[in-house]
């Protein structure tokens, strides 16, 4: 019974527990959400989606190239030391176009006037630049026109070219005859209409000129394609000039003057701008007309005389001077040409003022030299070949090129009297070993004993 009993209160303490524990779990399912169903595995949501690259809010909005503080000037021609910019910005004679002239204006003129010659009714005609050409104007005197020096009785265009800019221009095919090209200065610089045919009416001239026109004789562009196209101060000279022009092959011949020629001529030789070629005015009295050029020669030969201004002018040998108003003959002649080759060359020349003249225009000039005189052609003729180009820069007389120092330039030399006149191409000082103060005159070759210095500045600064 006993037991009886134990065992039901062990069952029913079982019963217990057991409904207890069915009561908690109950209890806890109820809180409990049941496991979550599989929907699956939990799907990638993707890679984070692209919301688009940051958007461009455009490229930073330029504000404009930097504004041109204005063109570095060139450093002029090659050597010119004097006439570091600001000027123009010439093209580079290299790529211009074929048959084409650049005429560049590096001068004072607020507006630089320059003349084209109208050959075989050839026009010039502008390609690029900021100068401009205008229409031809006939100055011949037969077809009742105005002459005037120093363009004379031309069939002429005339250009306008602002300071520091330049105008390029297409070279006419002239047929075998050469055209020139010369700038001319006028009175007011700030001239900027061309001149027209009523300005060489008689109430607007002056002397052989035009009230408009400053007496001048320009240095002169004389030439044609496949033919000599030469520098010639044989006239005078107004302006200096940096030419270049192709002679084939790709070759460019470059020619500078550097100096101004006019400096040291007596007031005589000198006008307004520049000065007269000192042989035009010494041999104006001779009245042949022949015996005003430097030797006479029948037209279209070489064949050859001296006349009164080659003796004036040139120191002639006495075993050639049996050619006073008595011709060569020319190749043909018993001693061949003798008279021409002999003017030819400016060594010849006295010491007179067309040798000062020669000697300082023709200094360092490069490939080839201007004209100084009429038949001073030795080294003057270059040839214009394709691809047909021209350039030209025009500077002021007083400017540009910087000479190398001499002893002129220089105080102490001056100070100690010494005499400074240049002579020859190249400047040589000579110093006299035995001499006081040591310091001699520039000549082309030092006599003996003498030292030959070719640093003028070292030396001159040292002593």
């Amino acid at each position: 019974m006993n037991t009886y009993k134990i065992l039901i209160l062990l069952l029913l303490t079982i019963s217990v527990i057991v409904l207890t524990i069915l009561y908690f779990k109950k209890t806890n399912d109820s809180n409990t959400p049941g496991p979550t169903c599989n929907t699956g595995p939990t799907g990638n949501t993707g890679p984070t989606g692209n919301t688009g690259p940051t958007g461009n809010t455009g490229p930073t909005g330029p504000t404009g190239p930097t504004g041109d503080t204005g063109h570095t000037g060139p450093t002029g021609p090659t050597g010119d030391t004097g006439n570091t910019g600001p000027g123009p910005v010439p093209t580079p004679i290299t790529e211009q176009d074929p048959s084409t002239m650049q005429i560049i204006n590096n001068t004072r003129e607020d507006y630089l006037h320059v003349f084209f010659q109208v050959v075989n009714n050839a026009p010039w005609i502008k390609t690029s630049g900021s100068g401009n050409i205008y229409p031809v104007v006939d100055w011949d005197k037969k077809e009742g026109g105005y002459s005037w020096d120093p363009l004379g009785a031309k069939l002429a265009q005339e250009a306008i070219i602002p300071k520091g800019e330049i105008l390029i221009v297409k070279i006419p095919d002239t047929k075998g005859d050469a055209f020139v090209v010369q700038a001319i200065k006028m009175v007011d610089s700030k001239l900027n209409k061309p001149l027209e045919w009523k300005d060489g009416s008689p109430e607007n001239r002056k002397g052989g000129t035009i009230k408009k026109v400053v007496t001048q004789w320009p240095v002169l562009i004389e030439g044609g394609k496949d033919m000599v196209a030469d520098a010639s101060a044989v006239d005078g000279i107004n302006f200096k000039i940096n030419y270049s022009l192709t002679t084939g092959d790709n070759n460019i011949y470059n020619m500078t003057i550097h100096k101004n020629p006019c400096e040291n001529l007596p007031d005589k030789y000198k006008l307004d701008i520049g000065c007269r070629n000192p042989a035009k005015i010494d041999c104006s009295s001779f009245n042949d007309y022949s015996a005003q050029d430097t030797c006479s020669c029948k037209p279209n030969t070489q064949n050859c005389a001296f006349n009164d201004c080659s003796r004036l002018l040139f120191n002639i040998p006495d075993d050639i001077k049996q050619y006073y108003h008595c011709y060569d003959g020319g190749k043909s002649g018993p001693n061949g040409e003798v008279v021409k080759p002999f003017i030819n060359n400016s060594k010849n020349l006295k010491d007179n003022a067309l040798k000062k003249f020669c000697d300082v225009i023709q200094w360092n000039t490069g490939n080839f030299t201007t004209y100084c005189y009429d038949y001073n052609d030795t080294s003057s003729s270059p040839y214009l070949r394709a691809p047909y180009k021209i350039r030209i820069e025009y500077t002021d007389l007083s400017k540009g090129v910087k000479p190398t120092p001499g002893p002129k330039d220089i105080k102490k030399c001056s100070v100690l009297n010494i005499d400074t006149t240049p002579c020859g191409n190249q400047p040589y000082v000579c110093q006299n070993e035995k001499g006081s103060p040591g310091c001699g005159k520039i000549i082309f070759d030092c006599p003996n004993g003498t030292l030959c210095l070719n640093d003028q500045i070292n030396y001159y600064n040292k002593h």
